[in-house]
């Protein structure tokens, strides 16, 4: 466990850039990246356009497999900030499908 402890003990020194490098992290393991973007999604922490964004999926299809998987959804914005964010993930995923 001494890697965990020491990552953190960085990551809390240079806050401003942990978010960052912990996703660049977890691009070289995708199902480690899947479950850490589910558990945040599960605690609340994030919705789930922000989660298909992570995981670049598109929000409709990150739904339909997790709920094909037992997943629980919280379906619908409980406020402005979830709006937006839903709304700038599925802006940003079909900006890029036309590209």
């Amino acid at each position: 466990m001494w890697p965990v402890k020491q990552l953190d003990k960085v990551l809390r020194i240079e806050a401003d850039q942990a978010e960052e490098r912990v996703l660049r992290l977890l691009d070289h393991d995708k199902g480690l990246k899947e479950k850490v973007v589910m558990s945040a999604y599960l605690d609340g922490d994030i919705n789930l356009g922000k989660a298909a964004e992570l995981l670049n999926e598109h929000p409709v299809v990150l739904r339909k497999r997790w709920q094909e998987r037992g997943i629980p959804l919280r379906l619908g914005a409980t406020s402005v900030e979830e709006v937006l964010a839903e709304w700038e993930a599925a802006h940003s995923m079909q900006v890029e499908s036309l590209s």
